[in-house]
């Protein structure tokens, strides 16, 4: 499992732009942070959040699928709810690299 979950995180840390890699830093943050399951609405919300002036900045709003921002590490349920396939892919996450980075930048 390590070995797929790590050419996944590398798939989206190489073949994704940077903009689209800092996106799924933030996803995966705050899928690792939050005690309960997200909906997508929740998660474009968050994104659409400009830290620096703090408002909502609806431009930036995700037009990508979520598989496409994190591969297959996550999986989209009934009622459009987001969350990791296995609590080993949340644990490679958690133990990797990709969230130690800024998530928020």
């Amino acid at each position: 499992m390590r070995n797929r979950y790590g050419r996944t995180l590398h798939r989206v840390q190489t073949n994704c732009g940077e903009s689209e890699q800092v996106v799924a830093r933030r996803i995966l943050s705050l899928m690792l942070c939050s005690r309960r399951t997200l909906r997508w609405r929740e998660v474009q919300a968050a994104i659409s959040i400009n830290h620096v002036d703090q408002v909502v900045d609806s431009t930036r709003r995700l037009s990508m699928h979520i598989r496409d921002i994190c591969g297959s590490l996550v999986e989209v349920l009934r009622g459009d709810r987001i969350e990791f396939v296995h609590v080993t892919a949340a644990l490679f996450v958690n133990f990797s690299d990709i969230v130690r980075r800024k998530a928020n930048t």
